[in-house]
């Protein structure tokens, strides 16, 4: 199957998808950037001889902040948070596996004191409305929208990209000049009042 566009269409067309690619490399030079602009500040700040009650003023906008990230035995954690005495505070510590989260609610839906606790899931119920999966479900509308995804690594330009085409030469538009009226403007109508 051979599609047929313009070579201006093909040119702009190209340049999209070079655009696409630069957008991919300047996100990721950003972040780069971001990281090294942040270590370059944080080594600045630190390295100064101040005291640590005034190391967050003296650059307007720019502060450290002391994060404590304790790393965990996860078997271990899971088998704290489970045992009968911890389970009843255990709550922050614990989440359900997504391929169990179905039964989890079956079970709190036998108890008509747990069904308070739930709350609306938007993306699940979307999907559920999108597939159809279940009959009934009160739907007020259907917003349609396309959006486009790009691929950097699989993104075809050039020589790559017009082998997928075939381009040909765009329509030549004839512009014939109109001509100029033959009433000269010194013998215009005049109105009579």
């Amino acid at each position: 199957m051979s599609i047929q566009i313009t070579e201006s269409k093909f040119k702009a067309l190209n340049a999209a998808m070079f655009e696409a690619a630069d957008i991919d490399l300047i996100e990721k030079q950003l972040a780069a950037r971001k990281d090294d602009n942040r270590k370059f500040l944080l080594d600045f700040m630190t390295g100064l001889a101040v005291t640590a009650d005034l190391i967050n003023k003296i650059l307007p906008g720019v502060s450290t902040q002391n994060r404590t990230i304790p790393q965990l035995d996860e078997a271990a954690t899971l088998s704290y948070a489970l045992h009968p005495d911890n389970f009843a505070h255990a709550a922050p510590l614990l989440s359900v596996r997504s391929d169990c989260v179905a039964v989890v609610i079956a079970a709190a839906m036998q108890d008509e004191r747990l069904r308070s606790i739930f709350e609306l899931n938007k993306s699940g119920a979307q999907a559920a409305a999108r597939n159809g999966s279940h009959v009934g479900l009160p739907v007020i509308g259907i917003d349609e929208q396309t959006i486009v995804a790009v691929k950097v690594k699989d993104l075809k330009t050039g020589d790559a990209l017009r082998a997928m085409f075939e381009v040909v030469d765009d329509p030549v538009i004839i512009v014939t000049p109109v001509a100029e009226s033959e009433t000269p403007a010194d013998t215009s109508a005049e109105l009579d009042f």
